[in-house]
């Protein structure tokens, strides 16, 4: 009877440990974009259920949408490390001593859209040429579209923005607006539209996703239509945390992350940012600005002395330059499905 009992308390644990390790653990995700976003609906959630769906019962991700993990940068990567989040939406200027090379994706008239940035930035991250990505799993590598100045006054000309305070993000960001006369303010993107409203800046440089996701365009009528470069942005993994996952949770991130996602994410971004274009040419309140010939030199020559001072920064910048231009002419060409030969 004994041997019976001891038997049956041993299986009892043996079946209890099972049941222990076949609970999923959660990962929670983190990102400033609200759930009722069209990017949110058409990219970042099903990433999030399909990594679900892969993981054999592994894992689950809990997504915190809408900034409700915080808003400051700062705090978002002290959240990863410290487990408060697993997975955050991080906007790669902000973090310059972590993603030095970033800088190359907001370079003005160069990227057109957030499909051929992403693609660009994917393969330039993959071919090891981005410092930073060592310490972290990347699920998404993306650029979204260009920026444009928006604003609730006419904007032609670099004149027209002197003294004008803009809400920029990421240090050359700031460097550009300095460049063409504004007065550069530091703002996390949900609080761009009340400060609109009260007056407290006078526009923002944002891409029109965004524009329309935080309700820029309530306090907003002029869309200026110069290419001022897109941003990085990426779903990140500390990879210390990564290494602790259950092997199955690791496979199915492996199997969707990356070029997938990345390419799901820049096209819904691209989408989103084009229905708000065209949204606004319609609503008959908003004028999208295309500066003539000579106004758009001017543009140019108002910013040369930026992208120059960056490019004199360090010896890298250069190579990542032309790198950018020939990865660009690549994805113009047609080539999306596989990597560019060197």
């Amino acid at each position: 009877m004994k041997k019976v009992i001891i038997a049956v308390i041993i299986s009892l644990f043996v079946f209890a440990g099972v049941a222990v390790a076949a609970d999923p653990i959660t990962l929670k995700y983190a990102n400033k974009i609200p759930m009722t976003s069209p990017v949110m609906k058409a990219a970042y959630a099903p990433m999030c259920e399909a990594i679900e769906g892969a993981s054999k019962g592994s894992c689950k991700i809990e997504i915190f949408a809408g900034g409700t993990l915080g808003h400051d940068p700062a705090q978002l990567l002290k959240h990863l490390r410290n487990g408060v989040a697993d997975i955050v939406h991080i906007y790669l200027p902000n973090y310059p001593g972590l993603f030095p090379d970033q800088t190359v994706f907001n370079m003005p008239f160069m990227i057109e859209n957030a499909m051929e940035g992403t693609i660009a930035a994917y393969n330039m991250s993959t071919k090891g040429l981005m410092r930073g990505y060592e310490n972290f799993v990347m699920l998404t590598h993306v650029t979204n579209n260009v920026m444009r100045i928006c604003t609730n006054f006419p904007v032609r000309e670099p004149k027209d923005l002197r003294g004008k305070k803009i809400r920029a993000s990421g240090k050359f960001q700031v460097e550009l607006m300095k460049a063409v006369g504004a007065v550069p303010v530091s703002l996390v993107t949900e609080k761009v539209a009340e400060n609109i409203s009260r007056g407290l800046i006078q526009g923002c440089l944002a891409d029109l996703a965004a524009v329309a996701d935080f309700r820029i365009n309530d306090v907003t009528n002029w869309y200026l239509m110069v290419p001022f470069g897109p941003v990085g942005i990426a779903e990140v993994m500390y990879r210390p945390a990564f290494d602790r996952l259950p092997q199955d949770a690791k496979y199915a991130i492996a199997r969707y992350a990356g070029r997938p996602f990345s390419i799901a994410a820049a096209q819904a971004m691209y989408e989103f940012s084009y229905k708000e274009e065209e949204r606004a040419r319609k609503s008959g309140k908003t004028t999208l600005y295309t500066p003539n010939a000579e106004e758009m030199k001017k543009w140019k020559a108002a910013m040369q002395s930026t992208v120059d001072a960056w490019l004199n920064k360090d010896p890298k910048n250069p190579k990542l330059y032309k790198e950018l231009q020939k990865q660009l002419e690549w994805a113009r060409a047609g080539n999306f499905t596989q990597m560019p030969h060197e």
